[in-house]
């Protein structure tokens, strides 16, 4: 029952220090997920892209093969070591021309370069979002204090009025 004609006791006169601006920045912007989604992405297109710059890179393979047979028509006789088998193979590759990796290392840098501006878009509108409301709270201030002037001066008009 007292909880319930209980009420919260508000000072709406007073106004709380704002932190530094840079430091506000820098929280909003680390703690932005769409900041954060971007990044993600070029850093996975990044990994696409030295993917397609490998495929345009030389390949030297080295093969080794080791077998053994047996003679033998019967599965006893089959199980001997008559013949050893050893192969080694060299293999050397290399891309020739334009190439489809290469196109698409060319697309993948452009999808990067597009997201960058993205991220740095984003940031900027975070940090031109944040200033008007640095702004708005400082005139807020300002009207709060012409509100307490007013509050007192009907306060002084109503002691005069009564007494």
């Amino acid at each position: 029952r007292r909880l319930i004609t209980k009420s919260p006791k508000y000072n709406l006169y007073k106004y709380p220090s704002l932190p530094p601006l840079a430091q506000t920045l820098e929280e909003v912007l680390s703690g932005s997920r769409i900041v954060a989604q971007i990044e993600i992405a070029v850093e996975k297109l990044k990994l696409s892209k030295r993917g397609f710059e490998e495929m345009q890179e030389s390949n030297l393979d080295l093969n080794l093969g080791a077998g053994i047979y047996g003679d033998g028509n019967g599965y006893s006789d089959s199980l001997g070591v008559d013949k050893p088998d050893l192969s080694v193979g060299i293999q050397f590759s290399h891309p020739l021309g334009t190439t489809t990796a290469s196109n698409q290392t060319q697309k993948t840098n452009l999808e990067i370069r597009k997201l960058r501006e993205e991220l740095a878009n984003t940031k900027l509108s975070l940090e031109s979002q944040l200033r008007a409301l640095v702004v708005q709270m400082k005139q807020l201030k300002t009207v709060l204090a012409i509100n307490q002037e007013q509050v007192k001066s009907s306060q002084k008009q109503q002691q005069v009025v009564d007494g």
